[in-house]
């Protein structure tokens, strides 16, 4: 099957997402004018009312321009991205995250980050644990040869380009910039956005469990890759969780920082095998 076929998978579940997170929006903007002091009972992470144009913004944003900016600078020679490509991702990411920092500074959110909340098991021994349990599932996907599969089904490719890109290039801006991406804006960035900002909207209206589903198929879904997107929405729920049972923002940063790190490690160094 042609890769088309991936393309439209991930556009049509982008789209249902969407959907799920306008309706949200608007339920969250109704439910708070009729009763302006209803709040969600919940375990950590409280609850964020914003106007439904908030979520459909950053859900838009995120899903459409965020993933262009990756693809308009793949070269169709070598089906990498380009450095200049990298550098504009980079200042995207930082962007948004500056857009979430403001919005969330505006609506007196921040406290929910609870960035104060540094322990060891917060930092290490939690993420860790969640490191284990993607690389554990990953392990049994693959038992199933889960990857071979979706990409013959569909006719997507096994990896991400950007991986593909650290695999093969010789470049060693290229490699630094996507080091620097990954393993340390990325994980800000994606953090403050989906678990920081996004989750606790769908949670105001949707409850704690379906946003935590919700927020991490969108979390996969932005990776524009369909082969990885159930391994990604997984650990999507897993940093959610994280951000619920430690109760603080640096949890799935850390575990989103440690995946792609050693992820990234692992990959530069099979290059000099």
């Amino acid at each position: 099957m042609p890769t088309l076929l991936s393309d439209q998978i991930i556009i049509a579940l982008g789209a249902i997402i969407i959907l799920a997170a306008i309706s949200s929006g608007f339920w969250s903007y109704i439910t708070y004018k009729n009763s302006p002091d209803t709040t969600l009972v919940n375990s950590g992470v409280s609850d964020i009312t914003l106007r439904p144009a908030d979520l459909i913004l950053f859900t838009i944003l995120i899903l459409f321009y965020g993933t262009k900016a990756l693809s308009a600078g793949i070269s169709p020679e070598t089906n990498e991205v380009t450095f200049s490509s990298l550098l504009f991702n980079c200042g995207i990411q930082i962007i948004i995250l500056c857009i979430v920092t403001f919005r969330l500074v505006s609506l007196k959110k921040t406290k929910d980050l609870n960035l104060k909340n540094i322990k060891f098991s917060t930092i290490i021994g939690y993420p860790l644990l969640a490191y284990i349990s993607i690389v554990c599932i990953s392990i049994i996907l693959e038992q199933f040869n889960y990857s071979k599969l979706i990409s013959e089904l569909t006719g997507a490719p096994l990896e991400q380009i950007a991986v593909s890109t650290l695999r093969g290039t010789d470049s060693l801006s290229t490699i630094v910039t996507l080091a620097i991406s990954a393993g340390l804006i990325a994980p800000v960035t994606e953090e403050f956005l989906f678990r920081g900002y996004i989750y606790p909207i769908l949670k105001k209206s949707l409850g704690m469990k379906l946003a935590m589903v919700l927020s991490a198929l969108l979390f996969g879904i932005v990776h524009a890759s369909l082969v990885p997107l159930l391994p990604l929405t997984i650990l999507g729920l897993l940093f959610a969780i994280l951000y619920e049972k430690c109760n603080t923002i640096w949890a799935p940063i850390m575990a989103h920082a440690i995946f792609n790190n050693i992820t990234l490690l692992a990959i530069l160094y099979a290059r000099n095998i």
